[in-house]
């Protein structure tokens, strides 16, 4: 169907059953989120947050809707198709603002996430910390490794 939908469109909302299974689902995800990770409190906040984020963009984009309909006629040409097309029906408007708009959250946090790592990993090493390190050498492997070692120069 959503291959066909250029050639016949789709009318109207998906069936009951189908929004059903989806927020099923939604909520089945979200329950997961919460009961596996070792802080429940957090990924609890976690939840509601992406979801009052979701919320958040799907009213913004409502509000575009809404503006670029009360914007009125532009008279250049490119202008007002463009506008026009942001309130169309059919138009993918809402989606879009939301999709970008979690995306773009999720890069953020993906990006705060990996800085304060980099800073606890700075702070933590000592003022010396070596360039290599070598795990996993067997007993039998510490002569040879030690000999090895000690030829490097530095």
């Amino acid at each position: 169907m959503l291959f066909r939908a250029r050639a016949e469109p789709l009318l109207g909302r998906p069936a009951g059953w189908v929004m059903a299974a989806v927020a099923a689902a939604g909520v089945a995800l979200a329950a997961l989120a919460i009961v596996d990770a070792s802080d429940r409190k957090t990924a609890a906040w976690a939840v509601i947050g992406t979801v009052a984020a979701l919320v958040l963009f799907r009213v913004a984009a409502i509000g575009l809707v809404w503006g670029a309909r009360q914007a009125g006629r532009p008279h250049h040409p490119g202008l007002r198709l463009a506008l026009a097309n942001l309130y169309r029906p059919g138009a993918g408007t809402a989606g879009v603002l939301a999709s970008l708009g979690l995306g773009l959250s999720v890069l953020v946090a993906i990006a705060l996430v990996e800085g304060n790592v980099a800073r606890e990993i700075d702070q933590s090493l000592p003022a010396r910390a070596p360039s290599f390190f070598f795990i996993d050498i067997q007993p039998d492997q510490i002569a040879d490794f030690d000999a090895l070692v000690k030829s490097m120069p530095g």
